[in-house]
């Protein structure tokens, strides 16, 4: 897996387009995507891009985005800092 940043409005661009053709993928695979469960995760200095920037999934429905997202077991927020992963291990 990669890692790029988004720097700029032709770089949001590219990424929606990306979210678009992966769209293409599922219908042509006879798959569903569960939209419920999209999360947006927004991490970096440019807080320009992050305020006037969204997502959407094809269908114009907006992507939420969110403070803290778990994937792989793994709790990371917006922050890159692991607090929320730490304080739920902690309490368990």
């Amino acid at each position: 897996m990669s890692h790029i940043a988004i720097k700029n409005g032709n770089e949001v661009k590219k990424l929606q387009n990306d979210l678009k053709t992966i769209y293409k993928w599922q219908q042509i695979n006879n798959m569903q995507f569960n939209e419920n469960k999209f999360q947006l995760l927004r991490y970096g200095t440019n807080q320009d891009i992050k305020d006037s920037t969204s997502h959407f999934e094809p269908n114009s429905k907006h992507i939420e985005q969110t403070q803290c997202v778990k994937d792989l077991g793994i709790k990371m927020s917006d922050t890159l800092s692991f607090t929320d992963h730490l304080e739920t291990v902690c309490n368990k």
